[in-house]
């Protein structure tokens, strides 16, 4: 029998797009929304929606979220797209979480514990990626680390000394205000816990409580706690933190990094760290699995991005991160086929910001998209505003197209709609995305909320990951400008983050708008 070729061609071509699910020219309307038309849903939302409300949408919904769930349904469904890979440098990721699953990266190149480098790439064991901290944990800030360097006397000197004891002054006071009233509402909470028999209790519960001499100075507290929205855990964590700065982010006296082995300073010194991605503890890589979960959609009961894999490079400690650290965890990434890095993390100061540069120019020119946390001082960081290290302007001026930066967003249309801690600027912040409160994952297989532009970045990134799966053919920079483009406009009066006073959406981005996967998807369709 006579095979007709032609027809088996058109076949195979017929197979091959009907697999791929091709996206071309969809026909379908964007998501909009009247920017005269307030929608608050901080009270009402309901507890199952509050967990995932950024994968919701504005029209649909009325929460307003990135479409994703309804992308999913209305044009990703049957679809299959290219895998996509992810690099997360961040503080390590939990990489045994049930909410990563099977998305974790392996370099196939590289034999498991054998203590040899297999791929001859420098690093030994690199199995999921590397961990540039090695068994260090906490850090000074950058601050603190040029203090020590610098000439004493010098207008240097001078100005990180008077930074730091600013600093230093605003803290030691809060902290003992703080911890002695941690534990007195410990004594409060045993006393509470004896009255009414049991570990937990509500405001109701204590307003049942006599007051008389023996628990007058407990009950009243616990009461204006519980009035107030706090507990006993918000007050730890908060002593918690100003303890870890008073010891270690401030503390001239404390060396995190002798422990690590190398020079920091020397940018040739890269024989250093290991392939613990987790780092020492699995408590500590609580940031980098939160932000993980969300770049991978997870935890949310639906396999929204079985494409993507993480790759998880360690760089982020507990205090501010190292210029070398960061310069070599972008390179790796690139080096070994990363298509975003995520890079949810900051810094006022930067003694090698040139490395860091190189290595942004390095992505740029091997396709790679960035996707950057704008910062959560709610501040403005516009050239010759308040400095914010990594970016990619030198002097105002952007040298690369690669590079996303994010702020955060809250579940709110109106005046509120942008997160209060989020930092902005209609020259350096690109658009928005969901950031305050966020569900993801932790470590030891644990879920929780957070809040940050760190949330609101991998939301970002996530969303770019279904771009490059299912139009593999545009760049990083056409990503980026297709996001700043089809995102959902803000509300158009916005009160500027740390103030009461409103201004124009305009002032806030270089593109005032919402990621927003739907209209991302459409637009791309077109190109």
């Amino acid at each position: 029998m006579k095979l007709n070729f032609t027809f088996l061609l058109f076949l195979a071509v017929f197979v091959f797009l009907s697999s791929c699910g091709t996206l071309k020219n969809l026909k379908l309307d964007p998501v909009e929304v009247s920017q005269n038309i307030e929608i608050e849903k901080s009270s009402e939302i309901s507890e199952d929606d509050l967990q995932y409300w950024h994968l919701l949408d504005v029209q649909k919904d009325s929460i307003p979220g990135m479409s994703v769930l309804r992308s999913y349904d209305e044009i990703l469904v049957d679809k299959k797209g290219d895998k996509v890979i992810v690099a997360i440098i961040d503080s390590g990721v939990d990489i045994s979480h049930p909410c990563l699953g099977e998305s974790i990266w392996t370099n196939q190149e590289e034999i498991p514990n054998n203590n040899i480098d297999d791929d001859d790439n420098g690093y030994v064991d690199d199995i999921h990626g590397w961990n540039f901290l090695g068994n260090a944990e906490k850090e000074n800030l950058e601050v603190v680390r040029l203090l020590k360097t610098a000439e004493k006397d010098s207008d240097q000197y001078n100005e990180y000394k008077e930074y730091v004891d600013q600093k230093l002054a605003e803290i030691r006071p809060q902290s003992m205000m703080i911890s002695t009233m941690y534990e007195n509402t410990k004594k409060a909470d045993s006393v509470a816990q004896k009255i009414l028999g049991k570990a937990t209790y509500t405001l109701e519960d204590l307003e049942t409580i006599e007051i008389d001499d023996s628990n007058e100075e407990y009950i009243p507290l616990l009461q204006y706690m519980k009035t107030n929205g706090f507990d006993l855990n918000d007050l730890k964590d908060y002593n918690d933190y100003l303890y870890t700065q008073l010891n270690y982010h401030y503390n001239i006296d404390f060396d995190g990094r002798s422990i690590v082995g190398d020079n920091p300073h020397d940018f040739d010194d890269q024989n250093y760290g290991d392939g613990r991605v987790s780092g020492p503890e699995h408590s500590d890589s609580s940031h980098g699995t939160h932000v993980s979960g969300i770049a991978l959609f997870s935890c949310y009961g639906r396999d929204i991005l079985p494409n993507v894999e993480i790759m998880v490079l360690r760089a982020v400690p507990d205090g501010d991160e190292y210029d070398k650290d960061v310069a070599l965890a972008i390179r790796y990434a690139v080096d070994h086929g990363a298509d975003i890095i995520n890079t949810s993390f900051g810094k006022s100061f930067s003694p090698h910001p040139q490395w860091v540069y190189d290595a942004l120019k390095h992505a740029e020119e091997n396709d790679v998209l960035i996707v950057n946390a704008a910062g959560n001082e709610g501040v403005n960081i516009n050239h010759g505003e308040k400095p914010n290290f990594i970016r990619d302007h030198i002097d105002g001026v952007d040298f690369v197209d690669n590079f996303i930066t994010v702020g955060a967003t809250s579940r709110n249309y109106n005046a509120n709609q942008v997160a209060s801690f989020s930092n902005y600027g209609n020259h350096q912040v690109d658009l928005f995305a969901p950031g305050e409160d966020v569900y993801s994952a932790l470590p030891n297989n644990k879920k929780d909320f957070n809040s940050g532009t760190s949330m609101a970045a991998p939301n970002v990134t996530a969303v770019s990951a279904v771009l490059r799966s299912y139009f593999p053919k545009l760049s990083a920079s056409e990503i980026k400008h297709v996001l700043m483009t089809s995102g959902v406009p803000l509300f158009h009066s916005l009160t500027k983050p740390s103030s009461e006073e409103v201004v124009s959406s305009k002032e806030l981005a270089k593109s005032p708008r919402m990621v927003n996967l739907y209209n991302a998807l459409i637009y791309a369709s077109t190109l």
